[in-house]
């Protein structure tokens, strides 16, 4: 059963965490929301389909940010005018799973924070950039 992402804020950077099933509750800031280059592998006649991960701060009653992965959107729907159908507003819970900051890569290129681009799913970097505090785990 899914426990609540805050049980597991003050515990980043144990061992075992992935994977964890967990729930969390409050507001999407969509006007915050980042994008996270990636390859869709073999959608399309087994040819990978280009786009980017959609990471949204979810913040709390309390103001706490958690950082959640909102999945993949092909190139054609970055701008999140063409997915609004898709961006719930008011209070939303969101259960899944818990996951660890992916560290930097030398191959990556560097954040890119006035692009709105971030090339490692980093959430505490991510919210940094977006001017909130957020611990190095998302959903």
């Amino acid at each position: 059963a899914p426990v609540p992402f805050e049980s597991f804020r003050t515990r980043a950077g144990e061992e075992g965490l992935d994977y964890a099933p967990v729930t969390a509750t409050g507001r999407f800031r969509h006007d915050l929301e980042a994008l996270v280059p990636y390859n869709q592998p073999g959608a399309t006649r087994g040819l990978p389909v280009r786009g980017y991960l959609v990471f949204t701060p979810l913040v709390g009653e309390n103001g706490a940010v958690t950082m959640v992965n909102r999945g993949f959107v092909p190139e054609e729907r970055k701008d999140p005018a063409s997915r609004s159908q898709g961006s719930p507003e008011g209070v939303v819970t969101v259960t899944g799973l818990l996951r660890t900051a992916e560290p930097a890569r030398w191959f990556l290129p560097a954040d890119d924070p006035g692009k709105n681009m971030f090339f490692t799913r980093d959430p505490a970097a991510i919210a940094r950039a977006k001017g909130l505090t957020s611990p190095p785990l998302y959903i």
